[in-house]
């Protein structure tokens, strides 16, 4: 049981190494102190490294969180990175020179399971190499699972994700670049709640060799949206739903 958040401080390349991961033999820091946390703070500029490691906070704690991390050449590298139940599963926020990079990581039953949120100069017009990127995986029942905005850059590649009746893949809105390639999205049709939110959006959109079992929905100013899908696997008529004024620019090719 962890009271008190556990801080591993800058400059420094101090590794947290447990016994294992996820079974009743794992080891695992389980949040029982009087804030939200974190659970475990670590000051950048640095090279940490957690491993073989379960936290276990509650819906409304932070279990990890990371600051001062956005200096040029910065990296957050996870892998097998398993986010269960909360708020939100991972925010990337406000990172103008950070690459956030996972392999195989899963993010379940939670409000928002991915959020990239631009930097200055992002929202400003002149991005820089800040981005973030998830190399297969898997998720599942989340309300929203990936949102951008104010500029923010998000890939998500070679992923599974399936959900309920109010259960939707992406949020797009404000300044910002989003890609899904080879993603397979399978959320209920004929809902209030489409795959694709796409509202007030000025920004690139790429989706490429995906299936969709739901619809595109785009809504507000659409003038400065360009949204590509191509090679698209649709099981929903019609795929795309656009209420934008002026309306987007939208292709897509099946």
């Amino acid at each position: 049981n962890v009271s008190t958040t556990l801080f591993i401080p800058a400059n420094t390349d101090i590794q947290l190494v447990g016994d294992g991961y996820g079974n009743q033999h794992a080891s695992m820091l389980t949040w029982n102190g009087a804030t939200l946390g974190p659970i475990i703070s670590i000051a950048g500029p640095g090279k940490a490294t957690l491993r073989d490691i379960t936290l276990k906070g509650n819906f409304t704690t932070t279990n990890i969180l990371i600051t001062n991390a956005d200096q040029r050449g910065s990296r957050v590298f996870l892998q097998e990175f398993n986010q269960s139940g909360g708020q939100v599963g991972m925010i990337a926020n406000q990172l103008d020179h950070t690459v956030v990079l996972g392999y195989d990581i899963q993010f379940s039953g939670m409000k928002k399971a991915v959020r990239v949120v631009g930097g200055p100069l992002a929202a400003g017009g002149t991005p820089a190499e800040g981005r973030t990127i998830i190399y297969s995986g898997a998720e599942s029942n989340n309300d929203l699972s990936h949102e951008v905005s104010n500029g923010g850059n998000l890939m998500v590649q070679d992923s599974w994700y399936e959900g309920g009746i109010k259960s939707t893949y992406v949020k797009l809105s404000g300044k910002g670049i989003f890609t899904a390639d080879g993603d397979h999205i399978s959320t209920p049709q004929h809902t209030d709640v489409p795959s694709v939110i796409v509202n007030y959006f000025s920004g690139k959109a790429t989706f490429t060799a995906d299936d969709f079992t739901d619809r595109f929905a785009i809504g507000g100013d659409g003038s400065r949206a360009k949204i590509l899908a191509l090679g698209i696997m649709a099981e929903n008529n019609p795929i795309v739903a656009d209420t934008s004024s002026p309306k987007a620019d939208i292709r897509v090719l099946l």
